[in-house]
């Protein structure tokens, strides 16, 4: 009897050369992490463009790419991109969710934290850390007037998006 024939794992390219030597219509799933600097408190982040340059790198035509901030104050989400909706956005969130309000998570009696920040943690949680949205012809599929926006709650600081695209 012979010994059973093992198979090596199959190599994994490196992201930026995912799509390099990959047969037309082979699945592929390419991953990212993208990082942004953000200036003010609440800001809010145009970042279409990016992710549509990652979604053309990877070689997917057809398929899903998937966006999941990396942190619990920031949000994802699609909108209009222009400077009067933005603004009622922002205001919409301080509306929202008071920051001047009493939260026990801004009290060193119930929790460690020193950033004062639990307004920026609802505000996150409310418009959600996560989005999905189709590929179709390498690009993003989006309507006329939508863009693919990160919002910043807790800033300034340093902020990380996993950008994952996968399809044939």
């Amino acid at each position: 009897m012979s010994a059973p024939r093992l198979h090596p794992a199959p190599e994994r390219p490196e992201p930026e050369t995912a799509a390099e030597g990959a047969q037309p219509g082979s699945y592929r799933i390419v991953s990212r992490i993208v990082d942004w600097i953000t200036n003010d408190r609440t800001q809010l982040l145009n970042i279409t463009d990016r992710v549509n340059e990652i979604v053309r790198r990877s070689g997917v035509t057809n398929g899903i790419v998937h966006l999941q901030s990396l942190h619990t104050t920031t949000a994802i989400f699609l909108n209009e991109w222009q400077e009067a909706l933005l603004d009622d956005v922002k205001l919409f969130f301080e509306n929202t969710i008071d920051g001047s309000q009493y939260y026990k998570h801004n009290d060193p009696k119930f929790s460690d934290c020193e950033r004062n920040n639990a307004d920026s943690h609802l505000r996150g949680m409310m418009m959600g850390q996560t989005l999905s949205l189709q590929v179709r012809n390498a690009t993003v599929l989006l309507g006329t007037w939508q863009s693919i926006i990160l919002a910043e709650f807790d800033g300034p600081r340093s902020r990380s998006v996993a950008v994952q695209v996968s399809g044939i």
